[in-house]
């Protein structure tokens, strides 16, 4: 981490160009799991497999520079929408979710690593 408390990891090569929804479907997907449970690792993926950005209800501005420009985005210009809030904030925003779920165990001891 550098003084500003951002991650200090390489820029991702993508497999392809990153690019927005086009049209933005008005369906909007929420990609919901318990905080390290790998939401950021599946949104990765996502993207290289398909080369559209996915967006989150966080901004966090440490993805933000290393790979994910659509931090804070929540419109349907994205594939999917992290959250680690069940039932989100805004429910009538989301048509449907993508639930993750990784053992309990795991996901705490990740979480307590970071205390």
């Amino acid at each position: 981490m550098n003084h500003f408390g951002i991650r200090q990891a390489p820029n991702v090569n993508w497999c392809k160009e990153l690019r927005w929804r086009s049209p933005p479907s008005p369906n909007t997907v929420a990609l919901v799991s318990y905080p390290g449970s790998g939401n950021t690792w599946l949104r990765y993926l996502l993207q290289q497999v398909t080369g559209i950005v996915t967006g989150s209800i966080y901004m966090d501005y440490g993805l933000r520079v290393h790979g994910f420009p659509a931090e804070n985005i929540t419109d349907g210009s994205v594939l999917v929408v992290k959250t680690h809030e069940a039932p989100p904030l805004e429910p009538s925003k989301f048509k449907s979710a993508i639930i993750l779920i990784r053992n309990p165990r795991d996901a705490i001891l990740f979480q307590l690593m970071w205390c």
